[in-house]
């Protein structure tokens, strides 16, 4: 993708270049680390085989992305180049488009069976409502709704807006537009949506900060974004309130986050062959897609399901003021050769024994480590090695012989895992999954190939 961007900016450049670029390498292997999470432990018994995410800030500057599920594999990207339909995530179209031409939150019109030729539209309910005002329709991802405000603005001005907001790809215009019937990509749509986080019509994404030659610099990116239009910005907040009642009380329930503001929008083509959520917080917007390379259909995945889980599981681990693992070891010198046994309510010090790398013992103490689960061999003889006269402390939990233990300041649960030393617990903390998914990335430890 960087590689791609540099081409269009210079071109052909001669000589040896340096690239500063938008990525974070701490995010980019968290994003790499919770999709191959989720799709290991949900995607067989829901046919789900790929993913794909894209994270980028407010101005457009890409953190991460997963263009797949592994690159050895298939070097296709998925984020940039599959383009496929979108389902109910076009509606974001479809209602900016209807708030410009006069329409409100509050407007109401009737969820009842329509037909428009041969096409008859079905809600995934398979019910109808009634009278539902546009907000509780967009919350509910009803179609009947979104096909009656294409009629009534036109699907040609619906594919006009999502041109202007970064769509490039061919649009049918059809009434299934509505719908999302059109092939879009990911990247098209998680632009889109920063538009609407930022208040500006489009959004330009970019990788690439500033490009170096040897004896000068050669690009620089203008720290300017695009002008705020009046258009957008007088429905912008109506479409924040819809995209919020999806996250509060509508089928995008799953992306909630703990004191943090989250809005978005899921999305589900036909036979559930692709599920789609993005959404934003204040700091971050963020696009997953999961689906098959094949186009089979998946065991009934919408985009509340799956893709919501995997946008909840980074962004919630995200936070720019969150702490997070380090993989750097300050370590402390020893200030004794062991400790006396001491009871479970009291902390322990002293150089531990191995026992595996969930477990260690201390002056004859047994200490569990909170959120790992050990693993002996070849892994446990490597933490004796890493630990060898070094001095840890441990507090302990509310659990029986489970302790939070730290080596220099450090939390040694997380700099097993950060290494690949063992796997977390179903019930660690997110920081620990964290440092988990950064090994898994990594495919350290106990994620080697071949290991599994």
């Amino acid at each position: 993708m960087v590689t791609a961007d540099l081409r269009r900016l210079l071109g052909s450049a001669p000589g040896d270049l340096t690239l500063r670029t938008t990525m974070n390498l701490e995010l980019q292997r968290l994003a790499e680390g919770v999709i191959e999470r989720r799709l290991e432990t949900e995607g067989a018994k829901k046919n789900a085989t790929q993913a794909a995410l894209i994270a980028m800030r407010p101005d457009g500057g890409i953190v991460a992305l997963v263009g797949g599920r592994d690159y050895d594999e298939s070097q296709f990207n998925r984020a940039t180049q599959a383009r496929r339909q979108a389902g109910s995530l076009f509606k974001l179209f479809v209602y900016l488009t209807a708030f410009q031409k006069g329409y409100t939150p509050q407007s109401v019109l009737v969820d009842r069976p329509i037909q428009i030729g041969e096409w008859e539209p079905q809600n995934a309910s398979g019910g109808f409502r009634g009278s539902v005002s546009l907000r509780a329709a967009f919350a509910q991802s009803i179609n009947t709704i979104a096909v009656q405000l294409a009629e009534k603005v036109g699907v040609a001005a619906i594919a006009e807006t999502a041109k202007r907001m970064g769509v490039q790809s061919n649009l049918p215009l059809v009434p299934s537009l509505a719908l999302g019937s059109g092939e879009v990509t990911l990247m098209e749509m998680t632009r889109a949506f920063a538009a609407v986080s930022a208040g500006v019509e489009t959004i330009e994404p970019y990788a690439i900060r500033a490009i170096g030659g040897p004896q000068q610099s050669l690009y620089t990116r203008a720290n300017t974004g695009p002008e705020v239009t009046g258009q957008l910005g007088e429905s912008r907040a109506m479409m924040l309130e819809l995209l919020q009642a999806v996250v509060t009380e509508g089928t995008g329930k799953a992306a909630r986050l703990p004191n943090t503001p989250v809005v978005g929008k899921t999305g589900t083509s036909q036979e559930y062959r692709d599920a789609w959520f993005i959404g934003f917080t204040p700091d971050l917007v963020v696009g997953v897609w999961v689906g098959n390379d094949d186009n089979s259909p998946m065991t009934k995945v919408v985009g509340g399901d799956l893709p919501a889980s995997i946008w909840r599981d980074f962004v919630g681990r995200a936070a720019p003021d969150k702490p997070r693992t380090s993989s750097v070891v300050q370590v402390s010198q020893p200030k004794s050769t062991g400790s006396v046994p001491q009871p479970a309510s009291a902390s322990i010090k002293g150089i531990p024994r191995v026992v595996d790398t969930g477990t260690i013992e201390i002056g004859g103490q047994l200490v569990r480590l909170h959120g790992v689960e050990g693993a002996r061999g070849r892994m446990g003889s490597q933490l004796a090695q890493f630990l060898r006269r070094q001095e840890v402390t441990c507090e302990p939990t509310n659990v029986s012989e489970v302790y939070r233990c730290r080596l220099g300041g450090e939390d040694l649960s997380g700099l097993i895992l950060a290494g690949g030393g063992a796997r977390a617990t179903a019930d660690a903390a997110p920081e620990l999954l964290a440092a988990e998914d950064q090994a898994r990335a990594a495919r350290s430890g106990v994620w080697r190939r071949g290991r599994e």
